[in-house]
């Protein structure tokens, strides 16, 4: 049996390789959906970074202060009622004595006792390492803009 001679066959032409442009819609959406999702978010982060900027500053003062002398009191008080004028307004920083002292505990968890508060206006020299510890933590673990009932 002779074999028949088999079909001439054209040559095989590749398809030329397929461009990524032009996009989709579902692409340019999911493009543009991005960047605003990361422009909310850098805002975000922007915006906390500087609500934080007052304890940061507070935290830095707070912690330059070496000795623990009345002066040296009565500034860390200053800073700490600096701190509450910030976040919570006039009404909180001109509180004193018990309310002073619930709201510095609510806010900060430091306990500062009517001794402590006495101290701040005390005229000896003597160092009081332990007020000045209160203070320095009570700033460091200051919280911002809670619920305050005083």
């Amino acid at each position: 049996m002779a074999m028949q001679p088999p079909v001439p066959l054209q040559d095989v032409i590749a398809p030329t390789q397929v461009s990524w442009w032009p996009l989709s819609p579902f692409a340019y959406m999911l493009i543009i959906v991005t960047i605003v999702l990361i422009a909310f978010i850098i805002r975000f982060i922007v915006k906390r970074w500087r609500f934080n900027q007052a304890k940061r500053h507070a935290k830095t003062l707070a912690l330059a202060i070496t000795h623990a002398e009345v002066t040296q009191l009565n500034q860390l008080h200053e800073i700490l009622k600096r701190l509450a004028r910030h976040y919570y307004g006039d009404k909180v920083s001109a509180l004193h004595g018990e309310r002073w002292s619930k709201f510095v505990m609510q806010v900060s968890g430091t306990l500062l006792t009517p001794d402590d508060l006495a101290l701040l206006y005390a005229p000896s020299s003597q160092a009081h390492p332990q007020c000045r510890q209160k203070l320095v933590q009570a700033i460091v673990k200051f919280k911002l803009k809670e619920q305050v009932n005083v």
